[in-house]
């Protein structure tokens, strides 16, 4: 089991200052008690010219993640 955060995440909000690097862009979204998404836009491409989009899926459990490129 993952822990810490007080075992939730409700209420949690990206530090400004976490929100772009030189990988890339990064946002939360579908903030709940026992899941977070973080989703990150990259600065990378494929060689079509399209940004690679990594989306991670936190829960008490696992952390998942898939990659895929915007269109």
């Amino acid at each position: 089991m993952l822990s810490g955060g007080g075992g939730s995440f409700v209420g949690y909000t990206l530090p400004t200052e976490l929100a772009e690097n030189g990988n890339g862009t990064y946002s939360v979204s579908n903030i709940t008690a026992s899941t977070i998404t973080i989703l990150r836009v990259g600065i990378e491409q494929d060689p079509e010219g399209r940004a690679y989009h990594v989306t991670t899926i936190v829960t008490p459990s696992a952390v998942q993640s898939t990659t895929s490129v915007l269109e």
